[in-house]
């Protein structure tokens, strides 16, 4: 009876033991930490750090801190170079202000015609203001010529049947139908979704917005003009954001409002806990004059992240030049906002800081960040073939910034036609709409028109060693083919630590493909990194005018963050706004396998299996043993 007790446990011990060889083969990640910069900001002195500690130090005349004048001599200081800047407390009071009307009540307002004739003319009035090249530096006047480039392998996108062969599963596939959007939908959709651990989903779109209890089987609509008070002549319209913390359960809505001529606001709604699905909604208001004491500029163009403690928030800022009129605004600086979370939890006033800079466009947040928050814009002295590379750690005050040089790219126009001969991509730029964390790893993403290299306009793709020495990416996966176009690209990191990705993709002429979305997966294999694509909806038609973008959302699911939600749209029945039809899309790997940099060989595996058989065998004989000597 003792040795069959024996034997039993021999038996269950080698079985945990097989169980830990195989999951240490697949699940193996190795996590480095990430380490502070020790640089220095003295007085206005600023300090330069390269990696062999030799040093360069210049005065600065006023307190604005041109980053460019320092990188024109870069034989001077080896290696690449890591600039301090300050951040700034923010002017303003931020005090939580309770919606107190039901929401339902409140999405009450002017009727489906009214809104969108309201839609239309306020769409008419911001079509210019994300301009091309806000900022005007002598190297836009000398674009880099594309040389030969390693591509790696093309972008292939699977159809929506792939079946086995596919390199995610499709959980759910969700159309909205016009009565939860309202019917306001646009081919510039900008559709966002996040959900939550209790099953609420919010999806906001351009103009409209829409709730689910039940995990996405239906939805609700929400009219964002009324569901929250308006003031200051400031309507809204018409980016919108949403964003779940499941740490500390709490659902963002952001919403943007109209500049009146002197300013705009960007409104920060959020719930969390049971008022989520109870509809309790405060909010915090943020304006240019209340965070950086900055008259006649407003926001636009915002953007949301979350690190272990804080929420981020950046923007564009545009200077108003007194009118209402934003075509003849011009760019004014890029800025980035950051909440303590643990205030917003206890719908307490915030104490934020704010980091500001002139000489950057449309600062990208990162998604996945935990001890740092690294964002990343494109190098205007270096336009064309240069990043920024910025670093934020959550327990500092100021911010880092690297300069990365990547493969050159153009910033023309992306030029790109689907089959019945309408362009798409006629709002599309070099904006980065995609960023991530992966480990050490960060990533960027961001649109890139044809050239010498690419016969499609596609999406060029940075990925960077946030601890490495060198000054410039370790990789660079992009997004491209030779039959139709990538745009608006959107990443997001599982708690896997696996990077998943909502794209556009559309054109290639008469024998191309409407403007469709995919979803998939970005894969480490033996030779580097490679995006894998299936279809999740495809347009019959291109858009009338021309227009798509400006962009989607991807983001772990709140119930199961293996899971990536990810929203998107296409035109089904003709080209126009109200053909628009948005899609949420739940999505996984086929097998809730992590990735590993340690991954062994099955080789490996079979020899280290035949090792623990000999270690059981052995153990089996010392049981053997054993009982003889009880006898």
């Amino acid at each position: 009876m003792i040795s069959r007790f024996l034997r039993k446990v021999a038996m269950l011990l080698a079985l945990v033991l097989l169980l830990a060889l195989l999951g240490h083969a697949e699940h193996v990640y190795a996590k480095a930490a990430l380490t502070e910069t020790k640089t220095v900001l003295e007085g206005h002195s600023v300090v330069l750090q390269s990696t062999n500690e030799t040093t360069a130090t210049e005065d600065i005349t006023g307190p604005e801190v041109t980053v460019t004048e320092f990188m024109t001599e870069p034989e001077t200081i080896a290696g690449p170079v890591i600039v301090t800047l300050t951040t700034s407390s923010a002017q303003g009071e931020f005090v939580p202000q309770l919606v107190t009307a039901p929401v339902a009540l409140r999405s009450l307002g002017l009727s489906g015609q009214e809104l969108v004739f309201r839609m239309n003319s306020l769409q008419a009035e911001l079509a210019e203001h994300h301009e091309s090249y806000p900022i005007a530096p002598t190297a836009l006047s000398a674009e880099p010529t594309p040389q030969a480039i390693e591509k790696g392998p093309a972008t292939n996108v699977l159809p929506i049947d792939a079946g086995a062969g596919s390199p995610v599963v499709v959980v759910q596939n969700r159309e909205l139908n016009d009565s939860e959007t309202g019917g306001l939908t646009s081919n510039v959709g900008e559709p966002t979704v996040a959900t939550t651990q209790d099953g609420v989903v919010l999806f906001t779109a351009n103009w409209f917005a829409a709730i689910s209890k039940d995990n996405g089987q239906t939805f609700t609509y929400l009219n964002p003009f009324r569901t929250f008070p308006e003031t200051d002549d400031q309507e809204f319209c018409c980016d919108q954001l949403t964003l779940y913390d499941p740490t500390h359960d709490i659902l963002f809505w952001l919403l943007q409002y109209v500049q009146n001529g002197s300013a705009n606001k960007i409104r920060l709604a959020y719930a969390h806990g049971t008022d989520i699905r109870n509809d309790v909604w405060r909010y915090y208001d943020f304006t240019p004059q209340s965070v950086g004491n900055w008259d006649n500029e407003w926001f636009d163009f915002p953007d949301l992240a979350l690190a272990r403690d804080h929420l981020y928030i950046s923007t564009n800022s545009f200077a108003t030049r007194g009118t209402p009129d934003d075509e003849d605004d011009d760019f004014a600086r890029a800025v980035v906002i950051r909440l303590p979370l643990a205030q917003i939890l206890a719908n307490q006033p915030l104490d934020i800081l704010m980091f500001d800079r002139t000489e950057s466009f449309s600062f990208r947040l990162s998604k996945g960040a935990r001890d740092v928050m690294y964002f990343g814009a494109h190098d205007f002295a270096n336009f064309g073939h240069g990043l920024e590379f910025y670093s934020w750690p959550e327990d500092s005050d100021t911010v880092n910034l690297k300069n990365i040089e990547v493969e050159p790219w153009s910033a023309a126009a992306p030029m790109s036609t689907g089959p019945d001969g309408r362009a798409w991509l006629g709002r599309a730029d070099f904006r980065m709409t995609a960023a991530w964390v992966q480990g050490q790893e960060v990533g960027f993403a961001w649109g890139a028109a044809q050239d010498a290299n690419f016969p499609q306009a596609h999406v060029r793709v940075a990925i960077i060693d946030a601890n490495g020495a060198e000054n410039r990416p370790i990789a660079q996966p992009h997004l491209w083919s030779d039959k139709f176009a990538f745009a608006y690209p959107a990443t997001a990191v599982n708690n896997a630590n696996i990077v998943g990705i909502t794209i556009a993709y559309g054109g290639g002429g008469l024998a191309g493909v409407y403007p469709s979305q995919a979803v998939g997966v970005l894969r480490k294999i033996d030779t580097g990194y490679v995006w894998q694509l299936v279809a999740v909806g495809n347009s019959d038609s291109g858009p009338a005018d021309g227009w798509w973008g400006d962009y989607a959302s991807i983001a772990p699911d709140g119930q199961n963050p293996h899971i990536w939600v990810a929203s998107g749209h296409t035109l089904q029945g003709g080209a126009l706004p109200e053909n628009v039809v948005p899609r949420v899309v739940f999505f996984r790997e086929p097998l809730p396998i992590e990735p590993s940099d340690t991954q062994q060989s099955i080789v490996e595996l079979r020899e280290q299996a035949q090792t623990l058989r000999d270690q059981v065998d052995l153990l089996l004989q010392k049981i053997d043993e054993l009982e003889q000597l009880m006898r």
